[in-house]
């Protein structure tokens, strides 16, 4: 019970914190895409990754390159612009 009491003193600031970052960029004007990656992995880049919802299955954790691909890919790809997304592979 204590250390649930301890992460949670750590944890709910954060979480607070990104929950306000998120509701300034809904309220924005500006084009966004929300990208939320699983747990990253210190493994090579794939690129293949996908995100959930996406065809569906088991999505697993993409290496630390792979959300930072997919973000540059947004540039010029207006698919999931205005929506969030989990990129995993």
């Amino acid at each position: 019970m204590c250390g649930l009491f301890v992460l949670g003193c750590f944890v709910r600031p954060k979480f607070e914190d990104k929950e306000r970052q998120e509701e300034a960029i809904l309220r924005s004007r500006l084009d966004w895409t929300i990208v939320r990656p699983l747990r990253y992995t210190d493994e090579p880049r794939r690129g293949d990754y996908r995100m959930i919802g996406d065809g569906g299955g088991r999505v697993g954790k993409p290496s630390r390159t792979d959300p930072a691909d997919f973000m540059l890919d947004q540039l010029d790809d207006r698919l999931y612009l205005s929506k969030e997304v989990v990129v995993g592979y």
